[in-house]
């Protein structure tokens, strides 16, 4: 099994910045256990139940979403990181994808588990 990178507070932290000065919302954690959480949630994943690299990122974005750490920016860091989480580990990210907000609201929505987010991931990917 290949090591991935996982994402780092500081990552996280600078992708809910960027997405604040982008689009607006007010800073500020409102839950820092449970931004740990959503952070440790991928690499438990990767290494105690063997999951791959879609899976995890499948995990950053329903944990961070499900998380509502933060004060506003919430699914915008979730995709963020997800789509942070799949660059630094060498999977392409296609241009122009609408269906990422959709995925986004469903999984804020808990309309998806884990294995369902992680298939509909496989269309962003190259």
């Amino acid at each position: 099994m290949p090591e991935l990178i996982f994402i780092t507070l500081e990552d996280v932290l600078a992708v809910h910045d960027e997405a604040l000065i982008a689009f607006g919302g007010s800073p500020g954690i409102r839950d820092q256990g449970g931004l740990d959480s959503a952070l440790n949630a991928p690499q438990n994943y990767y290494y105690y139940q063997e999951a791959d690299i879609l899976t995890c990122a499948a995990v950053y974005l329903h944990h961070i979403s499900e998380a509502q750490a933060f004060i506003d920016g919430n699914k915008r860091t979730a995709v963020g990181v997800t789509l942070m989480f799949l660059l630094a580990n060498n999977m392409g990210i296609l241009d122009d994808q609408p269906g990422l907000y959709d995925l986004c609201m469903r999984v804020a929505n808990h309309e998806l588990d884990i294995e369902q987010i992680r298939e509909a991931l496989e269309i962003f990917v190259s």
